[in-house]
């Protein structure tokens, strides 16, 4: 079930609320040593008390989940998002405690506990004779988790109020593109892939063509075949 596209549907269980499938492919069960038994909602000792409800409720699965046997291939991952206005600003802190700060943002913290998201993936569990699983991070620590790192790079005129511009190119070096995440200024609220490649194709079209080049379209080819296009 987890060969193929890693990310192949997604459904909105509300108007707000954003759940795609991803799979790993084989051996990639890395992630799967940040996950523990799922817990309803609460912070700190309330969730881990949940929790272990949780595994004695479903004995049967404990060993799999301790020894994470073939973790990647046997999971699959809903990847919750949403569009209200929360996010993370990430800034490094330099002095004896140097390292990432993360500050919430916007109207409310980003949470660690999505009930609508929650309800989906008990009832994928059930579905399929499984167990949901959340991060152990965010059950004890009550710590959100994203993989989707955006913004960092502004858009502006210049360098002094930007790093790239309206192309993509970093102000005062020439020729250099940035065109990942950090270029997107805020959350859209679903996954950001076809936002980066959108923008990564944008990008490249601004270059103009190497001089010297040959540019053979697709007319031309067709032409030659005899085939004229409509």
């Amino acid at each position: 079930m987890n060969h193929g596209i890693a990310i192949s549907s997604g459904f909105y269980p509300d108007e707000n609320t954003h759940v795609e499938i991803v799979k790993f492919p084989d051996k990639s069960s890395a992630m799967g040593m940040l996950a523990g038994f799922s817990a309803g909602p609460g912070i700190g000792i309330v969730r881990i008390l949940k929790m272990m409800g949780h595994m004695i409720s479903k004995p049967g699965k404990i060993l799999p989940w301790l020894f994470k046997y073939k973790w990647a291939s046997r999971s699959v991952i809903l990847l919750v998002m949403q569009t209200f206005d929360n996010s993370m600003r990430m800034t490094y802190k330099k002095g004896l405690f140097s390292g990432l700060k993360i500050k919430p943002e916007g109207t409310g913290k980003v949470p660690a506990y999505i009930e609508v998201g929650q309800k989906v993936a008990n009832a994928f569990a059930a579905k399929t004779n499984g167990f949901s699983q959340n991060g152990i991070t965010e059950i004890a620590f009550n710590m959100s988790t994203t993989a989707h790192i955006l913004g960092g790079t502004p858009m502006g005129t210049n360098a002094s109020n930007g790093v790239i511009n309206e192309k993509m190119e970093v102000f005062n070096y020439p020729n250099m593109y940035i065109v990942d995440g950090s270029v997107i200024p805020g959350n859209p609220g679903v996954n950001p892939s076809l936002t980066i490649t959108a923008l990564a194709e944008y990008a490249m079209d601004q270059i103009p063509e190497k001089e010297g080049n040959i540019n053979i379209s697709l007319k031309s080819v067709l032409e030659k075949k005899g085939i004229e296009m409509p």
